[in-house]
């Protein structure tokens, strides 16, 4: 059985469901997303140039240069709007010359949402206070053990695990409302 990818995962799940990814992968749902977009890059990059040498290659084609161009200019600035245009979610930039241009708009715009979403969550962590807000970031960041975060805020491990859920529930119940907001405003 093959792998599914978190971004399809994401881009096919409920809001709710999204926001329990977002809370079940922050401690590096970030990072994540860097590498799903630096990936995205290499693949569109790739697909450019197959595209443009199978063109050179196809007979008909007649390719004229003026041998004053700088290639290697040109395609670190098309690398770096590249780049830009997909940690922005401009997929309408970043498709053009690929081949799979439906597929990437999907992932790109998925990715974006992933991003806006993992924004608005960490938001809603202010709906706690500052005490339940680091013991949260603290379990959440994946660093520590329970036993050791219990040790250091003075409570059970089992209530360590009771405080979590109800500061996840109220932060996910916080952020569910701020993203039916956001849809209803884009609908």
């Amino acid at each position: 059985m093959g792998r599914k990818s978190i971004v399809k995962t994401y881009g096919n799940a409920t809001m709710e469901k999204r926001v329990e990814i977002i809370l079940d992968n922050y401690s590096n749902f970030d990072c994540m997303l860097d590498g799903f977009e630096r990936s995205l890059y290499l693949v569109i990059l790739t697909e450019r140039e197959d595209k443009r040498n199978s063109e050179k290659s196809d007979l008909g084609v007649r390719v004229q240069t003026s041998n004053i161009s700088d290639p290697t200019g040109n395609t670190g600035t098309n690398g770096a709007e590249l780049k830009r245009a997909i940690h922005e979610g401009d997929w309408l930039s970043a498709i053009q010359g690929t081949i799979n241009p439906e597929k990437h708009r999907k992932e790109i715009v998925t990715i974006h949402r992933m991003r806006m979403g993992y924004e608005l969550v960490t938001q809603q962590f202010g709906q706690l206070k500052p005490r339940q807000r680091r013991l949260f970031k603290k379990y959440l960041s994946g660093e520590d053990e329970p036993v050791d975060i219990a040790d250091e805020f003075g409570i059970t491990v089992e209530a360590l695990r009771t405080r979590v859920y109800r500061y996840r529930l109220k932060v996910k119940e916080s952020a569910l409302y701020h993203m039916e907001n956001m849809q209803q405003i884009c609908a």
